[in-house]
């Protein structure tokens, strides 16, 4: 601070003094015109002005000395004080200007104790947000869910690690700033561009709520794409849109699982086809769509029960994928081909007239057979009907499908049980021409047994049959076992000993073999009780199982599968050895006939 600001009071002071001087010179010599005079007025004004001077520079001295005072301070020498020279004007300027700077200084400490306080605090402030910074950015990239921020253009803000890794960048700086819906959301799923118009991220900022989409895509750095799930929530600073947060997840695996629910909750497992679930929602869908005319087929499989029996569940669940193989290939793009039961299947057809409906059945059973497997037995009934107009409800439209199919299956029972049986035991015997062999010369011999005891004729052909097919249990033997008739091991016998009882299995089944069942279920049991299955005796067995017995045990001692070195006679005389044991006595006097009148040949 300096009191004097323009020109110095000294420097004023000095010009007075000069001025008073040069007016008194010049009144002296107006009044007195002597040289003596002047002299002596000389002399005075120069001991004035020395008096003058030392008076002014007294008087000066103090306000120098504060003005110097000032100036000091005013450079920031705190510490400076003014000198007080006297008890005056100056003087209690200077006291006031040191009382002044007293209290600068105190302030100024003061105020250095406080900034330095508050730099204290405020470094320790510093360092607790950069501890919760650190510590936010830490949770932020602990999260599995990727987490970015954009401001009101769109611009990326911030990326914690989770999102920079399933984007595929390696840091923040590859994403600050950028415009993420350019970057990571431009195009759809189907690869079509995806203006920012409708972009339901950046919709955020419009609407002003929080969103959440499960059914787009982001863009990797690579250009790849995933399906994302993801939430964006608008972001608000003292009621100020500012941004937006957009936390998101890898989908793919999540939509997988999601539709392979899906998949698993409308399909069938096993066959790989709608099931019934889907078929009555297709049902509702369809029929409010009022699509005309539209054609329902129901189909039933025949022989999956003996399939199973035979073959076991692997084969049976083989014809369940052929019958649905069919369905599908029959369904094309506009059917709907569906397994709705155990061994049921259905087909709706949209814009089919029952013309075509005949060709499409006809098509599906000509597709069963022959996509199924040679080695599965079975067939499938058909049944349709066709809704021509709005008044007819779907639901009666099924129901006479379902009807005609069962009709089908009634009117071709006998056919399809008989070209069932006739299969199976035609695949026996190709399998093993021994066997075929070896049915029709036991079905011959039981024949001449049977008539030699004098059994009706019907009883008699029903036994030529019963020997013909006493075998069929063997088709489950696999075709090692099947061909090897001796030297058996005891689990192979074991397993031998199975074929009687699938043989009774098999033709159980069936109302035109369920008679035969019990003749071939015991043709193994013995007169005495030590035979297979049951170990019934005598009487119990049926009658045309002993027949069979005997007749199939003299076919296997002499024919080529039998034991070579065994004569005719000694195979007679084996048959002989047994009766009452193993043989029914009755049986094998009947036998012994039939030997003496055919001459005892060697084929009967």
């Amino acid at each position: 601070m300096n009191i004097f600001k323009r020109v110095s009071i000294k420097k004023s002071i000095m010009a007075l003094y000069i001025v008073t001087i040069l007016i008194t010179f010049g009144i002296v010599y107006y009044l007195l015109f002597s040289k003596t005079t002047i002299f002596f007025s000389v002399i005075l004004i120069l001991a004035i002005s020395l008096l003058f001077l030392r008076f002014v520079d007294k008087m000066l001295k103090p306000i120098e000395s504060l003005n110097t005072s000032t100036k000091k301070f005013t450079d920031g020498d705190f510490t400076e004080r003014a000198r007080i020279f006297r008890e005056d004007e100056i003087g209690s300027l200077a006291r006031t200007f040191n009382e002044l700077a007293e209290t600068i200084t105190r302030l100024v400490k003061n105020l250095e104790t406080k900034v330095k306080e508050r730099t204290t605090d405020l470094e320790k402030t510093n360092g607790v947000l950069q501890e919760n910074k650190e510590q936010l950015k830490l949770i932020l990239d602990s999260t599995a869910e990727g987490i970015y921020g954009i401001d009101t253009e769109g611009r990326c803000t911030f990326c914690n690690e989770s999102a920079l890794n399933m984007l595929g960048y390696e840091s923040q700086s590859e994403v600050l700033g950028k415009n993420m819906h350019l970057q990571i959301h431009h195009t759809k799923p189907d690869g079509t561009l995806f203006p920012a118009s409708e972009c339901r991220i950046l919709q955020t900022f419009k609407k002003g709520k929080g969103v959440s989409v499960n059914d787009e895509v982001f863009w990797r750095k690579d250009k790849t794409s995933f399906d994302v799930r993801y939430s964006s929530y608008p972001q608000h600073i003292n009621k100020v849109l500012i941004g937006a947060v957009v936390t998101f997840m890898d989908n793919t695996e999540q939509k997988k699982s999601e539709e392979h629910i899906k998949y698993l909750t409308y399909h069938d497992p096993l066959t790989d086809i709608h099931n019934r679930l889907f078929f009555e929602e297709e049902i509702k869908r369809i029929d409010k769509e009022n699509v005309l005319p539209v054609s329902v087929i129901f189909g039933d499989l025949n022989g999956l029960k003996l399939t199973n029996d035979i073959f076991g569940h692997s084969a049976g669940d083989q014809l369940l994928k052929d019958a649905a193989s069919a369905f599908r290939k029959a369904s094309k793009e506009t059917g709907v081909a569906a397994r709705i039961g155990g061994d049921e299947f259905a087909l709706i057809l949209p814009s089919c007239d029952d013309k075509k409906t005949d060709r499409i059945m006809a098509d599906i059973k000509h597709a069963f057979e022959e996509v199924h497997s040679k080695e599965i037995i079975g067939s499938i009934s058909l049944g349709a009907s066709t809704k021509t107009s709005p008044e007819q409800g779907l639901a009666e439209i099924i129901e006479t499908a379902e009807n005609n199919m069962y009709r089908d299956k009634t009117m071709d029972r006998k056919r399809n049980n008989k070209r069932m049986i006739t299969k199976i035991i035609s695949q026996l015997h190709k399998r093993s021409l021994t066997e075929k062999k070896h049915s029709e010369n036991v079905s011959a011999l039981s024949k001449k047994i049977a008539s030699e005891m004098g059994l009706p004729e019907a009883q008699i052909n029903r036994i030529a049959e019963n020997g013909y097919f006493h075998d069929i249990g063997k088709i489950i033997l696999d075709d090692n076992l099947l061909n090897k008739h001796k030297n058996f091991t005891k689990e192979e016998y074991r397993e031998m000993q199975q074929h009687s009882v699938a043989g009774y299995r098999i033709l159980n089944l069936f109302d035109e073999t369920i008679d035969l069942a019990d003749g071939v279920l015991s043709h193994h049991e013995h007169w005495d009780g030590t035979g297979y299955p049951k170990g019934i005796k005598g009487e119990e067995i049926p009658l045309s199982s002993r027949i069979i017995s005997v007749a199939e045990s003299f076919d296997a001692i002499t024919n080529d599968y039998g034991d070579k070195s065994r004569t005719l006679q000694e195979a007679i005389a084996d048959i002989k050895k047994y009766s009452g044991i193993k043989y029914d006595p009755a049986v094998v006097d009947a036998f012994i006939n039939v030997t003496r009148q055919t001459g005892q040949e060697k084929n009967f």
